[in-house]
């Protein structure tokens, strides 16, 4: 406490000259009688005491209080997501449900090629995980988009057949990174939903700034995304009065963007989705410290030893020789004595201490809210993921949002920056998720939809395989390289039929090209398979030589 005050008032204290302190700030009439010296002191006290009882989370603090601004609440909201075993949870489950690949898909083969090419130099899958995980706990993701040129050989071939060698260089965002929320202020908002953003920065980023403005160091992530100190104006810092305004860095438009939850456009912040359980997390932190000191309380046992009996009341020898031998009882457990010695251990009752119910229903309500399922009262929990028609919806729309804002902020970006003219042809890509839908629960009755879909050729083999969350790429380098290798020993067909024409199972297939029920091809319209293909074999000079192999049905 000394030093506290010293530190607080750069004065220094005796300790006994503090008891007094703290005893004279009970009444201001006695406050009144200190001299200037003692004075600082005590109102410097008072001051540290009153801020550590009102700067904690609802994760200390005995009774729930909400937060000053919404910053602390997003501090809150991340250490409920990383620390509370049902938040977190239901974070990772949303992720996981919603986010399983991504790729850009366009009718031009070459622009398809090099923007997959450019989301694998990004590593786009896991700064689209960050920017959903940022969304989820701050319900908002600054976005800053480090750009920059490389050389890209395309791939795939010509309409002649041949391999192509084109290289490309592209203007492109390299690197894509998910700044903290919490330090970006929108500032100079208009009717229309326009905006900028501010960084608040630290003293020292503020002071390192300075030196660059003022040409005393050089750094080009400075020169990239800051844009210029920033004056707040009054009006405007009346209403920001609870946050850092005296350090705002304006941040650049073109390198900084901000995604948001669904908010309107007069609104400065979207409604924190975390915010909702802030007062469930308190309740379950309530319920788990009354139990802990059930449990502490179990563990700290009280050892009764009573020695005599009415008839036989214990002498004082016995008394100090039971002493003396439960000193050493944990190194020797055994004692010695008459019928008149009686030893009781004293502990609170644990019956009612970790009951499943007392957690399920608090957790049922954070995952109901955190995946956004409607209850439903007839189960126990109070929430199944078999009814969360609900959770599936929302999820697909907030993929759908985060979808639309990367086609803007990468896709149309890059198509029409003036430094990639004459480069993509036909536009902009699309992002795709896989899976393309999302699915809760079973979905037998879904897969034969789809099957029947395909069967009616209404949607593309790749959708197809998508659903079940195969590649069509990888399936079809795996069906090369079994044709190849593999056929010729397994002598299998695809489909598989579980006898062939002899009755056997394992039998050889039936006649070359027959249909689906005989076996090759399912019999949905596709083109028979060729009869006698021709295998080419390169041999160790590189050249190649022809030959016929025995069919075998793929």
């Amino acid at each position: 406490m000394t030093e506290i005050v010293e530190r607080e008032t750069g004065v220094a204290v005796d300790p006994n000259e503090i008891s007094v302190g703290v005893m004279l700030t009970e009444g201001a009439e006695e406050l009144e009688g200190l001299d200037g010296h003692m004075r600082q002191i005590a109102s410097s006290l008072q001051a540290w005491i009153n801020d550590q009882r009102s700067n904690v989370g609802p994760l200390e603090r005995p009774d729930f209080q909400a937060a000053k601004d919404v910053f602390s609440e997003m501090k809150i909201a991340r250490r409920i997501g990383g620390e509370d075993d049902t938040a977190s949870n239901a974070l990772e489950i949303t992720e996981g449900l919603a986010l399983q690949g991504i790729k850009w898909e366009h009718e031009d083969q070459i622009t398809t090629d090099l923007f997959n090419q450019m989301a694998a130099e990004q590593n786009l899958d896991a700064v689209v995980r960050r920017i959903w995980r940022e969304d989820d706990v701050c319900s908002q993701a600054v976005c800053a988009f480090y750009w920059g040129y490389t050389e890209f050989k395309v791939r795939g071939k010509t309409d002649s057949g041949n391999a192509r060698k084109t290289k490309k260089k592209v203007w492109f965002p390299q690197r894509i990174a998910v700044l903290d929320s919490t330090k970006v202020l929108p500032v100079e908002l208009d009717a229309f939903g326009g905006e900028r953003l501010a960084w608040r920065a630290e003293p020292m980023e503020y002071e390192l700034y300075k030196q660059v403005l003022n040409g005393q160091r050089v750094d080009q992530a400075v020169d990239r995304f800051y844009a210029g100190p920033y004056q707040i104006q009054p009006a405007e810092a009346r209403e920001l009065r609870d946050y850092n305004s005296s350090t705002l860095i304006l941040l650049n438009h073109d390198t900084v963007k901000r995604y948001t939850a669904t908010k309107s456009d007069y609104q400065r912040w979207a409604p924190l989705r975390m915010k909702s359980i802030f007062r469930l997390i308190d309740m379950k932190l309530q319920l788990m410290a009354a139990d802990r000191v059930a449990l502490v309380g179990a563990a700290n046992y009280i050892l009764l030893v009573k020695k005599g009996d009415k008839d036989r009341p214990a002498v004082s020898g016995e008394i100090e020789n039971l002493r003396e031998g439960f000193k050493t009882l944990a190194k020797v457990p055994v004692i010695f004595s008459d019928h008149r010695l009686e030893i009781e251990i004293v502990a609170p009752k644990v019956d009612f201490t970790l009951q499943g119910e007392k957690y399920n229903l608090i957790d049922s309500r954070i995952v109901q809210r955190l995946l956004s399922g409607l209850p439903d009262y007839k189960t126990k929990g109070g929430f199944t993921l078999e009814l969360g028609r609900s959770t599936q919806l929302t999820l697909q729309g907030r993929r759908h949002m985060l979808k639309r804002f990367l086609e803007a902020e990468i896709a149309r970006a890059v198509v029409n920056h003036p430094k990639n003219d004459g480069i993509f042809d036909g536009g902009a890509p699309s992002l795709s998720f896989t899976p393309s839908t999302i699915q809760i629960g079973d979905v037998a009755a879904l897969a034969q939809q789809i099957m029947a879909l395909r069967t009616q050729k209404e949607i593309s083999r790749e959708s197809t395989l998508e659903f079940f969350g195969f590649d069509q790429g990888a399936e079809a380098m795996r069906r090369k390289v079994e044709e190849l290798i593999y056929d010729d020993i397994f002598q299998t067909q695809v489909p598989f039929s579980a006898a062939g024409p002899g009755g056997e199972p394992g039998a050889p297939p039936a006649a070359q090209g027959g249909n689906g029920a005989a076996g090759g091809r399912p019999a949905d319209g596709a083109s028979k398979p060729a009869q006698n293909p021709t295998k080419t074999n390169v041999n160790d000079k590189g050249n190649t030589s022809s030959g016929t192999r025995k069919q075998t049905t793929t």
